[in-house]
């Protein structure tokens, strides 16, 4: 569609288009990778929301000392989220955070932390 713009209207029409259909995704997107960190994510929401802690379960560890995998669980507010394989354990705890910030935001979108700056602009 893009390129369809640019060959019939130029470079500048391409660029409002991107800018008038694609600015508010692009501006989320952005917003969610300022702190590209699940688990950091996960606990400043957790913190501001709840005043707790998320934690962190080692339902399983398997494979070789050379080649372990290891599955983990996030809880928040003493609910359990869908637990997330890692080669680590600390990769394990990311994904698992991942997949609580993911259930986190569907069922409540105004829980989705705040992009970085956003908090002290309203302090």
């Amino acid at each position: 569609m893009l390129g369809a713009v640019y060959l019939d209207g130029g470079l500048e029409a391409a660029r409002a288009f991107v800018l008038t259909t694609l600015r508010s995704p692009l501006e989320r997107v952005r917003a969610r990778t300022r702190t590209s960190n699940p688990k950091q994510r996960l606990q400043q929401l957790c913190q501001k929301r709840w005043n707790n802690l998320p934690k962190y379960v080692l339902l399983e560890s398997r494979g070789e000392a050379h080649a372990r995998a290891f599955l983990v669980e996030c809880e928040v507010g003493g609910e359990r989220h869908p637990p997330a394989w890692g080669r680590t354990r600390k990769e394990a705890e990311s994904w698992a955070a991942h997949e609580a910030l993911l259930v986190l935001e569907e069922l409540a979108p105004d829980l989705a932390p705040p992009a970085d700056g956003e908090d002290e602009a309203h302090s």
